[in-house]
């Protein structure tokens, strides 16, 4: 269920393996859901920027690494890399995560709500989150509804979906 009719691990799971990965390892620097929970903020998913030398196939054995590699006002950066058993690197990708007032649903200062939140000066992949150029030319559109099974515990469409729906609306010529 983790990888597609070709054997090869789906997007979706790719980003939920991150998301727990990033999860466990915030709970590990004490700034997880719980600690958010009680302080009234919480952690919202704002930008993935990926290299992806080779996904990684059915039964293939894989390391997943992350680390906060740096911050700003309002944001975390999260790297991750993925690595096969012997250490080639399958995927590099960095992420951006807001860090919001739950009840204000405002963006919070990460230094100020998150005294100990140790950055390592080392990255994944390196970007400044720009937003991608659209190439001109004939748009596609494609709606998808939201299921109840696309809600997540913090009830609203779990980030690992987005992709996905990217995928949906390429060609398939593009995607083979």
């Amino acid at each position: 269920f983790e990888v597609d009719v070709k054997g090869i691990l789906r997007l979706r799971s790719l980003f939920n393996l991150f998301q727990d990965m990033a999860d466990f390892h915030a709970d590990q620097m004490g700034v997880g859901y719980d600690f958010c929970s009680k302080n009234g903020i919480g952690w919202v998913g704002g930008a993935y920027h990926l290299q992806i030398n080779h996904f990684p196939k059915w039964r293939d054995k894989i390391v997943i690494e992350t680390w906060p590699s740096g911050a700003t006002a309002a944001c975390g950066i999260r790297d991750f890399q993925v690595k096969t058993d012997s250490g080639e690197v399958l995927i590099n990708a960095t992420s951006q995560w807001v860090l919001v007032d739950i009840n204000r649903m405002r963006p919070v200062p990460v230094t100020k709500h998150l005294p100990d939140y140790d950055i390592v000066e080392d990255h994944a992949f390196v970007s400044d989150f720009s937003k991608f150029q659209i190439p001109e030319g004939e748009a596609k559109t494609v709606s998808f509804p939201v299921h109840t099974d696309d809600i997540d515990l913090n009830n609203h469409v779990n980030n690992a979906l987005y992709p996905t729906w990217c995928l949906d609306g390429l060609e398939d010529d593009f995607l083979n």
